[in-house]
């Protein structure tokens, strides 16, 4: 069993914020009023931006949300993102702030869009630690064509990953222990790996965060692929072939026309398995918990 998917079954404290329906519902509302703030700031400024991971399988499968989740993420390329970058202050800072790595207190290797008056608090999380309802980024790097410095570039990837990860964890382990004390699941397997957290920390997870992104995004000439070193699958279960990403094809999002892949069958297959559009029983579905919530 995954580490991740403990949390997906973990038996939380009383005082933890689980999601029912009606406040699931509340959260997805916003997600797409943040969405048609967003939305318009990309086509006016000519950036190219997919939805991502669960969020394409959502637009296939449901044609919106999957009905459990509580999240919107986005694909963009490097170029793409750089360019948000610099016209993200006129467009949107009243409303939101956009965080990436290496900013102060900001634990994620990849940018967040946070909506300014609203606050979230996942378990996952420093003690006392919050920030806004977020739309994560993820971008697509450029990688090398040759078999062996793409190798090269994505074990140094995914050696950085693994240290952020570990300093993140070591970060965050006292709310989780905190908030998972009736199971003993959690609370062994985080004090098995929090060993590694120490051997990373005489540099703040800042730096390392900081210094992931120089890593992931050191290639500057678009080849045969993409990869998105940050996400769930890490580098390796992340490379895609760049035609994907060449011309958004379109899907229905809630009701909106949103940019999908060129092919998002092919990348759901290669991402999820040829059973994408198979649902998964109960207990492998995401239980969304958190410490605070306020929308």
């Amino acid at each position: 069993m995954g580490f991740l998917h403990l949390f997906k079954t973990a038996k939380y404290t009383d005082d933890v914020i689980i999601l029912d329906d009606s406040k699931l519902k509340l959260v997805q509302s916003e997600l797409m009023s943040m969405m048609k703030d967003i939305v318009p700031v990309f086509l006016e400024n000519h950036i190219k931006w997919f939805l991502s991971g669960g969020s394409i399988l959502g637009a296939v499968r449901h044609q919106g949300f999957i009905p459990w989740d509580d999240d919107i993420d986005l694909f963009m390329e490097r170029s793409d993102f750089d360019r948000f970058k610099k016209v993200f202050d006129k467009c949107l800072d009243d409303r939101y702030m956009l965080r990436t790595p290496g900013d102060k207190d900001y634990l994620m290797c990849f940018p967040r869009i946070e909506k300014i008056g609203t606050k979230v608090q996942s378990i996952q999380s420093v003690e006392n630690h919050s920030h806004g309802l977020f739309i994560d980024i993820f971008i697509l790097e450029n990688t090398y064509d040759n078999a062996l410095l793409r190798s090269i570039h994505g074990l140094k990837s995914t050696f950085l990953l693994f240290v952020d990860s570990s300093v993140r964890l070591g970060y965050c382990s006292k709310n989780i222990l905190k908030y998972t004390n009736n199971d003993p699941r959690i609370q062994k397997e985080i004090r098995k790996r929090t060993w590694a957290s120490h051997l990373f920390a005489l540099m703040p997870l800042e730096r390392w965060l900081f210094l992931s992104d120089q890593v992931f995004s050191s290639v500057h000439k678009r080849g045969k692929y993409l990869v998105c070193p940050g996400g769930v699958n890490h580098f390796f279960g992340e490379l895609y072939n760049s035609s994907l990403f060449e011309h958004p094809s379109t899907g229905l999002f809630e009701g909106e026309k949103w940019n999908l892949p060129a092919n998002p069958e092919e990348y759901l297959r290669q991402r999820y398995g040829s059973n994408y559009m198979q649902l998964p029983p109960p207990d492998k579905r995401e239980k969304h918990a958190y410490v605070a919530l306020e929308l």
